[in-house]
């Protein structure tokens, strides 16, 4: 029998395909039981109303029921630890957000897992853009009115956040560096006593999800002057993005994304990818996401897996240089 170089190559795909084999067939059959998603957070908020709103789509879809567990705790670690540590079979999934894969990395001491290690990337899910909304009382129009404004004031201008190491606080923060402004950060336990202190005059400015602020904002109680996002957003389009207001490149958001623990099969990461990219996107979901302040967004799994990276990194620098630390 002739064993040339076309022998050699196709046994080499032979037994490729015979190691794919058991994956793929795995992948063609998932899901065959309860499929749970853990989330780090209480019952009611963006996190919960998003697992639950897309459990009951794929509950749908895969003719299997989808539920959600609420592990609150520890600024979400408590629930992506038990996430890393579940067996890597895609019956226990975890719907993070930005703090818990990827500021908690800097922002706690240690953590019990790693967000790029100890996971499988599968798929980003939403983005929650936020308006910078000032007190009526502040004159500036704009974003670059508003820094020269603050160098102008001899403690500078406060601003609210719903707590340490929050999106809201950050993203200030990043503002701060990026632009000399002078700000003093009054943290609150949640958004919304930081928001009716806002309203209410005893602070001046602070970085907030759309639905705490819009409304304050069309009564006018408040004044909103731009988007923290790269593009203007479809709820409020009328406002600039900070990029549009003299600072090119700066923006900052929070995110939630679906990950599994390290080790899930490719194929079935791919197929939950699919899944859940094609349930944020249907317009029903997206109807429903929009009065939470969230937007449909999507990635592939490798893609996913680099953007942890790098927002790690990018935070990274924001709390080192502002020398934030967790309650």
């Amino acid at each position: 029998m002739l064993r040339g170089p076309l022998h050699v190559v196709g046994t080499a795909i032979l037994c490729a395909v015979l190691v794919l084999l058991p994956e793929v067939s795995m992948a063609n059959t998932y899901p065959a039981k309860t499929v749970k998603i853990l989330v780090g957070w209480a019952p009611g908020g963006g996190v919960d109303v998003t697992a639950r709103l897309i459990a009951h789509k794929l509950s749908s879809v895969w003719g299997q029921q989808v539920i959600v567990e609420n592990r609150p705790g520890a600024g979400g670690n408590l629930a992506a630890d038990l996430a890393a540590k579940s067996a890597p079979d895609g019956y226990t999934l975890f719907l993070g957000t930005t703090g818990e894969l990827a500021v908690n990395a800097t922002l706690f001491r240690s953590l019990p897992y790693h967000p790029v290690r100890d996971f499988s990337h599968i798929a980003m899910a939403v983005r929650v853009p936020m308006i910078l909304a000032l007190h009526p009382s502040v004159p500036a129009k704009d974003v670059r009115a508003l820094v020269e404004y603050s160098k102008s004031q001899p403690n500078g201008l406060t601003y609210a956040s719903p707590g340490n190491g929050s999106i809201g606080h950050l993203t200030a923060e990043l503002l701060k560096s990026a632009t000399g402004a002078k700000l003093l950060h009054i943290p609150y336990k949640g958004a919304a006593p930081a928001t009716a202190d806002l309203v209410g005059g005893q602070v001046q400015m602070g970085f907030s999800s759309l639905p705490a602020v819009l409304p304050h904002v069309q009564a006018g109680r408040l004044k909103a002057i731009a988007v923290t996002t790269e593009g203007r957003v479809e709820a409020a389009p009328e406002l600039p993005t900070i990029s549009e207001s003299g600072f090119p490149g700066l923006s900052a958001f929070g995110w939630y994304a679906f990950v599994g623990p390290a080790g899930m099969p490719q194929a079935m990461v791919d197929k939950l990818n699919r899944d859940i990219s094609e349930v944020v996107s249907d317009p029903e979901v997206k109807s429903k996401l929009a009065p939470q302040g969230l937007e449909s967004w999507t990635m592939p799994p490798r893609e996913l897996r680099d953007y942890f990276g790098a927002e790690i990194a990018r935070w990274q620098k924001v709390v080192n240089a502002s020398g934030i630390k967790v309650d």
